[in-house]
């Protein structure tokens, strides 16, 4: 009994296989026959692709004097030449039309292509409205021209002879985009005089805009002067008076961190005085060693040294006796603290009596933590605040002079300075306004 279902089972050397077919019911040669089912791949000698949706079968279309129906989107890559012109004449040979063109049409009997928008003379220049057919020829191309019979002139397109193009109502002229060149000579009569109290004039520059170039003249003749943008003033006469409004704070500083300014006071008067921060002393450094020399004659008198020394009963033998009795005990005490004997037990310390605590806004320019007037016994703890946006520095005066001294301090770090005195302590920022926190007791 013939096997009439799809797919055949093939027996391979003890083993089967199913090979994939198609009962067909109806057809040239292959009525109630198995119609295998295979994969096309295409390629050549060397390379096969199977075919697949990201690679399918090419193919080429023909035609022999029929035409071929497509559907769907075409598209075309490259240069496309059209040799077979659908519309107009048909070709006097079959297919070997050269030198041809394709028409486009309007419609299916070649009516006219239907054209909208704007025509413009000049970028940005305001639209020119077109009514009635304007025509696109093949052998005129797209002629513009006015009304058959205004202004005296009939078309005659075989004469070439068109209407001119009347230009009615209109817009006003723009700097921007129009110019007017004026020939001959321009006459103005009438008018009225122009008064001061009534009129008024407006003038534009030879740019267009509203700056008029002016030159000013004293009464000599001679021009005023500029430096840059501003006019230059010479004050002749004397006894003017100025009223100058200065800052709280005032300082002088030099182009030049490295490089003091010099101070001097008038000839024959007070000196100036300068103080430190530690109790007035003023801090001195050098680069280099500072040269010192002792000329003439030293003398030492050495009467008191040796009237100290003659007996036990001076002062320096009985000081120093009294210094041997009462330092007998320090090598065995050391001797104890070697071995381990000696256990000191804590009782009781000296606690701060009062905190310093507070915020500072520092600068580019360095400055005091603190002012000079607080003090603490056990040093200062600094913090640079969470929200900051660069690193702040920490240092001794020598910030002030130099941007580099100083200890940095990234955003939330912090630091425990060990002084009793926290107004020797400077800051500054490294760029911008940056905010610490400090607490010491």
């Amino acid at each position: 009994m013939p096997d009439t279902g799809s797919n055949i089972i093939i027996d391979i050397s003890g083993n089967t296989a199913n090979m994939a077919t198609e009962f067909a019911s109806s057809g040239s040669g292959i009525t109630n026959a198995h119609v295998p089912i295979q994969k096309i791949a295409f390629g050549d000698a060397t390379v096969s692709k199977r075919v697949s949706s990201t690679d399918p079968l090419p193919v080429t279309i023909q035609s022999t004097q029929v035409n071929v129906g497509i559907s769907g989107d075409v598209g075309i890559t490259g240069h496309a030449q059209v040799i077979t012109p659908r519309f107009g004449s048909e070709p006097s040979t079959a297919f070997g039309i050269t030198n041809n063109f394709l028409k486009v049409a309007g419609s299916v009997t070649g009516g006219l292509v239907g054209v909208s928008g704007y025509i413009e003379g000049i970028s940005g220049g305001v639209p020119v409205g077109i009514t009635g057919t304007v025509t696109i020829s093949e052998t005129t191309g797209m002629p513009v021209h006015g009304i058959s019979g205004q202004d005296g002139v009939t078309n005659n397109s075989a004469a070439g002879v068109f209407a001119p193009i009347l230009v009615t109502g209109g817009r006003g002229l723009s700097q921007g985009t129009d110019s007017v060149t004026v020939h001959g000579t321009v006459g103005i009569t009438g008018g009225r005089t122009i008064l001061a109290g009534t009129d008024s004039i407006k003038v534009f520059g030879y740019d267009g805009g509203n700056q008029v170039a002016t030159t000013l003249f004293t009464g000599t003749g001679a021009t005023a002067g500029f430096s840059g943008d501003a006019l230059k003033v010479a004050v002749v006469n004397t006894g003017f008076t100025f009223a100058v409004n200065l800052s709280s704070t005032v300082g002088v500083t030099n182009g030049s961190a490295d490089r003091a300014i010099q101070v001097e006071g008038l000839s024959g008067g007070e000196p100036l005085l300068i103080k430190g921060e530690n109790g007035g002393s003023v801090p001195i450094t050098a680069s280099t060693a500072v040269p010192a020399s002792v000329s003439g004659t030293v003398t030492i008198d050495d009467t008191n040294i040796v009237n100290s020394l003659e007996t036990s009963t001076k002062p320096v033998p009985r000081d120093l006796a009294a210094i041997n009795a009462q330092t007998k005990s320090i090598p065995s005490i050391r001797s104890d603290l070697n071995s381990g004997n000696i256990k000191v037990r804590i009782t009781a310390s000296d606690q701060p009596g009062s905190i310093v605590s507070g915020s500072k806004t520092t600068t580019a320019v360095a400055s005091q933590l603190v002012s000079k007037g607080e003090n603490v016994s056990v040093g200062v703890k600094v913090k640079a605040s969470i929200e900051n946006t660069d690193s702040v520095l920490i240092g001794n005066y020598k910030l002030t002079q130099n941007d580099s001294a100083g200890y940095p301090l990234e955003p939330g770090e912090s630091c425990f300075i060990n002084v009793s005195t926290p107004g020797i302590i400077y800051c500054r920022s490294q760029s911008g306004t940056q905010l610490l926190h400090y607490l010491g007791s």
